[in-house]
């Protein structure tokens, strides 16, 4: 019996517990494989949605960078017009049209000063984000803000120029004006004189008092309307034109300013949802698409009836006057033609972008 006991001791109770343990281990080890490869799994699907996030945010700051070029570009080549105006300006003409141009040319400097810093800002971002590097941020919503804000006080102080050239304007018009009211008044008074005077000579048809009287009340008035002529300041009616093409000049580039603060508003609402998750935010991202697209069409739009708004500028004109005038119709039938040449490579750039956020929304609803 003991010889019996010790053989189930050593050799039958270890195969017995073997094959009941292996089942409970073998259930154990496989569960811990099932749930390592379900970790991996969300692991590798949370990083393809990073990339997939990183992706769309490298796409939307290209694009951004794209758009700036094209603006620096334009106002680099408005800066190479007025310098050339600005060098053909002579010593016959009034110094304040070389005050004026410099008070353009310093705008546009401003401007293009910071359109190279953004530049220089969202390529360097741009290169961190390719590396991985890149904190995100920076390039969405706050940073459209504070683009925003700076352009407004680009064109806050592009409008008061455009305010002083009309108050300008509208200064010389009206001492233009009165001094040929006057000059027709003085001479209407010098005819009445010279009429008497022959009358007088020829027949005598009034007192010799009553003449008098007459020609001193006359000679009384041409002093009075000689003195008001001689205090107005003289005027050339060239820097009247200038003051009208500068005016027209600027109100051209805040048009433009106005434009392009609609297409950002629009590139920061997306760029506000493009670096969220489309497992997480789907919904929110597809309808921001969607409205991002609307509104570009409506963009297209304005940039249309702007086109033919400046083709119908450009048939009305009708270059007259003096030579320095025709000179000025000149620069402003130019400039139309500058400002007609952007906005219609705008009015591409805008149906290309539709098209590639056409695109996008269908690759965020495909992984939905």
């Amino acid at each position: 019996m003991n010889r019996l006991s010790l053989l189930l001791d050593r050799f039958v109770m270890p195969v017995l517990f073997t094959l009941l343990l292996y089942p409970v281990a073998s259930f154990a080890g496989e569960h811990s494989a099932s749930r390592s490869r379900q970790a991996e799994s969300y692991r590798s699907g949370e990083t393809s949605d990073n990339d997939k996030r990183r992706e769309r945010e490298k796409r939307s700051i290209i694009r951004m960078i794209e758009e700036l070029r094209a603006s620096l570009l334009s106002a680099d080549e408005e800066l190479k017009e007025t310098g050339k105006e600005l060098e053909a300006i002579t010593l016959l003409e009034s110094p304040q049209r070389e005050k004026d141009f410099i008070s353009f040319r310093a705008w546009y400097y401003s401007y293009t000063d910071w359109l190279s810093d953004e530049i220089w800002n969202l390529e360097e971002y741009l290169e961190l984000l390719s590396t991985g590097s890149g904190q995100g941020g920076r390039a969405g919503k706050a940073g459209y803000d504070r683009m925003l804000k700076t352009q407004d006080d680009l064109a806050l102080t592009l409008e008061k120029l455009v305010k002083h050239c009309k108050g300008e304007q509208k200064r010389l018009a009206r001492i233009l004006d009165r001094q040929k009211k006057l000059r027709e008044r003085y001479f209407d008074l010098e005819n009445r004189r010279t009429r008497i005077e022959k009358r007088t000579v020829e027949r005598s048809t009034l007192p010799q008092v009553d003449y008098e009287r007459q020609a001193e009340r006359l000679m009384t008035e041409m002093r009075i309307v000689q003195n008001e002529l001689l205090a107005l300041s003289p005027v050339d009616e060239d820097i009247l034109k200038h003051y009208a093409v500068l005016a027209e000049r600027g109100l051209g580039e805040i048009e433009w300013l106005s434009l392009k603060r609609s297409k950002y508003e629009i590139l920061r609402d997306l760029a506000a949802v493009n670096g969220q998750s489309v497992r997480q935010s789907s919904e929110t991202m597809i309808a921001a698409y969607r409205k991002a697209i609307h509104m570009l069409e409506g963009e297209t739009g304005k940039v249309s009836r702007k086109t033919e708004d400046l083709d119908r500028k450009r048939s009305r004109m009708q270059p007259a006057g003096s030579l320095k005038e025709v000179e000025r119709s000149r620069e402003i039938g130019d400039y139309y033609e500058r400002l007609h040449d952007r906005y219609d490579k705008e009015n591409r750039k805008l149906r290309v972008l539709i098209g590639a956020w056409n695109a996008e929304l269908a690759e965020v609803m495909s992984e939905k």
